[in-house]
């Protein structure tokens, strides 16, 4: 699924710096959600002709696929000779509800991937936008370079852009959304974190550290369960496609604000269809 890029109507505006950071990065949440649409749709397929032939009576057993079978191979038995025999596993068959749980399991795994994925883009986006801008900074500013992109070095690159940018701060806070995308953005760091290191889980020394502010934020928007004093994630599409929606709002005011202080026209979605999510 490709980002409409703007037609001919929008060409009067003048391309800046900028434009091509913010495209770059609407592009990759547009894929973003492209494949978790098309993902879920095809498991809702599988899951509804499972449930069809395990309804039945008797309940009849399902075959995904011959072409899927699983080969295991006796790599002892001519080690010498570098032959091997293989053996073919059982084909998968749906006989109870485990195959169910686990396309669920399938589907809030790559939710969860998709957050993370969305966080990192924006990691890039934050450095890329702020080497576009890096001509109205101080000479003694170091321009960011790709190799020093981690979350820490971004949250400084965004806080330099605050204070060349005050309406970035102004904004994050003040929003239709009714949402402090500052605090949002410390939370899904940590969401990032928990998918990519620690299975999901959010840890107690990291709980203890959240305000209450930020622990409303992540039960609102990344729903899991508490799981002594750390916290289990347990992300759907729908938690994933709300994320993405606020990173590319979140990415659009950081451009707006620099777009206003350099003096450019901002207007660069005029073209695309307004929606309200």
């Amino acid at each position: 699924m490709a980002l409409v890029m703007p037609s001919t109507a929008a060409m009067a505006r003048q391309e800046t710096p900028l434009d091509a950071s913010l495209w770059a990065f609407l592009g990759q949440l547009n894929q973003l959600l492209g494949l978790l649409f098309v993902l879920r749709q095809s498991l809702k397929k599988v899951e509804q002709e499972i449930q069809t032939l395990l309804s039945s009576t008797p309940p009849q057993r399902f075959v995904l696929g011959l072409g899927s079978v699983l080969s295991v191979g006796d790599i002892t038995a001519y080690p010498s000779k570098r032959l091997y025999r293989t053996y073919t596993a059982t084909v998968w068959e749906a006989i109870d509800e485990t195959y169910l749980t686990a396309i669920h399991t399938m589907m809030a795994r790559h939710s969860a991937w998709t957050v993370a994925q969305a966080y990192e883009a924006f990691e890039t986006f934050v450095n890329d936008i702020a080497e576009g801008f890096v001509h109205a900074l101080p000479t003694t500013t170091r321009p960011v370079t790709r190799r020093r992109r981690r979350r820490q070095q971004t949250k400084k690159v965004l806080d330099r852009l605050r204070s060349e940018a005050p309406q970035i701060g102004e904004w994050e806070q003040a929003n239709s959304r009714g949402l402090d995308l500052r605090q949002w953005y410390d939370v899904v760091g940590e969401v990032r974190h928990a998918i990519t290191h620690s299975d999901e889980v959010i840890p107690a020394r990291v709980l203890r550290g959240f305000s209450s502010e930020r622990r409303t934020l992540l039960r609102q928007c990344f729903p899991g369960m508490e799981a002594g004093e750390s916290y289990s994630l347990r992300l759907d599409v729908e938690d994933a496609t709300r994320a993405l929606r606020i990173f590319g709002d979140y990415a659009f005011v950081v451009f707006k604000a620099l777009c206003i202080q350099q003096g450019y026209d901002w207007n660069i979605l005029v073209t695309m269809l307004r929606t309200s999510s």
